[in-house]
């Protein structure tokens, strides 16, 4: 990383991994904005916020949710937990 300190400024994070890993069309993933963040945002909030619209757009299914985030669902019921997203 390129971060000075602890704190990972949203700039610092490549597009392909803030947007999804094809970059290459530009293609922008609408169900989180980045710039709607705090700059001081650490990367577990990003991804928390991440996870939290993913299940917004799936209505709660959980199964759909992980698809979508490509993770196992059992990874997200971890991160569900752990984020006390439930």
């Amino acid at each position: 990383m390129l971060a000075q300190g602890d704190v990972v400024n949203l700039a610092l994070i490549p597009d392909d991994i803030r947007y999804g890993r094809d970059s290459s069309t530009a293609r922008r993933d609408p169900s989180i904005n980045p710039a709607a963040l705090p700059q001081s945002a650490q990367l577990e909030d990003v991804e928390k916020e991440f996870i939290r619209a993913k299940l917004s757009e799936a209505n709660g299914n959980k199964s759909l949710a992980a698809k979508k985030l490509g993770i196992s669902r059992r990874t997200l019921y971890r991160k569900i937990e752990a984020y006390g997203l439930e």
